[in-house]
């Protein structure tokens, strides 16, 4: 494989593990907001009674 072949996968690998470091950062996020926001929901839901819904 020639030098160019090289710096192109190397690239392509480079883009690809910040593609994913983003995506990651992004998805913990998303669940952790929808875990509290159901988590809260139901406690709503526990304690506010039934006309307040």
């Amino acid at each position: 494989m020639n030098v160019l072949g090289a710096d192109i996968i190397g690239g392509i690998e480079h883009a690809l593990g910040l593609a994913f470091a983003m995506f990651w950062e992004i998805l913990w996020a998303l669940i952790l907001g929808f875990t509290f926001t159901s988590i809260s929901n139901s406690m709503k839901k526990l304690t506010c009674p039934k006309n307040y819904r």
